[in-house]
């Protein structure tokens, strides 16, 4: 009902749910989604920011999930200053990888002869 969307229900128990609050970052919440609902399957590194994020959210409404992802309190896990940290220990282009067959490596450029990255 419209009165409970307003005061931000949680979702079901032991499901990890969040509203999308940064535009263009289908792709991050989808990862978060998966992550979040696989515990078992899925385990973030200890200290990590997946690990940080998704303890801290623990029993928040999707609202709730979505404002600490897009503007988390001080002292909480970032999501950019994680984007930071993992773009920079890449460098400016994603690992290459060579695939039998041609397929596509790790930076979504057709595999095959070009192993020039």
């Amino acid at each position: 009902d419209e009165e409970q969307a307003a005061k931000g229900a949680a979702a079901a128990p032991g499901v990890f749910y969040m509203k999308q609050t940064i535009g263009n970052a289908c792709g991050t919440i989808a990862v978060l989604h998966a992550i979040g609902n696989n515990p078992d399957t899925l385990k973030p590194a200890e200290g990590s920011f997946l690990q940080q994020f998704l303890g801290a959210t623990a029993g928040m409404s999707p609202e709730a999930v979505g404002k600490f992802l897009e503007d988390p309190p001080p002292g909480a896990p970032d999501i950019e200053e994680a984007h930071k940290a993992a773009s920079g220990a890449l460098g400016k282009r994603a690992p290459y990888l060579a695939t039998a067959g041609g397929g596509v490596g790790w930076d979504g450029v057709q595999g095959g002869t070009d192993t020039a990255h």
